[in-house]
């Protein structure tokens, strides 16, 4: 079989090449929003076919579009020595490169849970605060600690060009000032996804993360009449207070995305 490799560096049809139906993604937001030309770097095609993404964003880091043989990532290799590069990072959906040996650096955790749970229990209610584009920078400012007004631009920016974003899928709320920021990026009438959870600097003091994260998912959850709509998230392994707090709210993992460094 011959392998040809061609770069695309502009924005391709991403519903000829990819099923969005929102029910199981193989390539992560940063990855859709680079095919799309929202973010920096490029698509790699084999043959004619969407073979990967790579994100310039930071570093290198590849994603592969479904998955790919391991004869198909032998060449790649050769691909990309051949471009002069040698160093990179790659993402893994599937288990593909467990068996060789590479550099483990990063992991995330997709977690999950019937969304009805938080239908039929009392939560603790809060105040919501209008979702303003100054307020929702600020409050992501603050849970994320992001100082650099740069850097938070460009956050917002990518945030709003994404296709399902609204201010109504934004949640901000607390008590007499802002304790919580939740996204919700909804993906079908089934499965929502939690984008983005974070406590003010003011809300970490309380030790309220177990209800604040809880009222987020009422939230989300009286949108949808239905028994069988689920929240998902991602998130990294190394973040444990995080992770501690969605196993204590039963999320269980149900796909893990691993980053491994890689050096030709």
């Amino acid at each position: 079989m011959e392998y040809k490799f061609k770069e695309i560096h502009s924005e391709i049809n991403i519903q000829k090449y990819l099923k969005l139906d929102g029910k199981d993604e193989f390539l992560s937001r940063a990855a859709i929003n680079v095919l799309n030309n929202k973010r920096n770097g490029y698509s790699i095609f084999l043959n004619d076919r969407l073979f990967a993404v790579v994100d310039l964003t930071d570093g290198i880091n590849i994603e592969f579009n479904k998955s790919i043989k391991i004869a198909e990532y032998l060449q790649f290799l050769e691909y990309l020595k051949s471009k002069g590069i040698d160093t990179f990072h790659i993402w893994d959906l599937n288990n593909l490169f467990t068996d060789l040996n590479l550099l483990l650096v990063d992991s995330v955790n997709l977690m999950q849970k019937n969304s009805s749970y938080y239908k039929n229990n009392n939560i603790t209610k809060y105040e919501h605060f209008t979702n303003t584009e100054k307020l929702i920078k600020e409050t992501f400012s603050d849970s994320f600690e992001v100082d650099s007004i740069e850097k938070l631009s460009h956050w917002y920016k990518e945030l709003s060009n994404e296709p399902w974003y609204s201010k109504e899928n934004v949640y901000i709320y607390g008590d007499i000032k802002p304790m919580a920021i939740c996204i919700e990026r909804p993906r079908s009438n089934k499965i929502s996804e939690i984008f983005l959870f974070g406590l003010t600097d003011y809300a970490k003091s309380t030790g309220l993360s177990f209800d604040l994260f809880a009222y987020a998912c009422s939230e989300i959850s009286r949108k949808y009449n239905t028994e069988k709509h689920f929240i998902q998230l991602w998130v990294h392994s190394d973040n444990k207070s995080a992770l501690n707090l969605y196993k204590s709210h039963n999320f269980k993992t149900i796909k893990i995305r691993n980053k491994y460094s890689v050096t030709l």
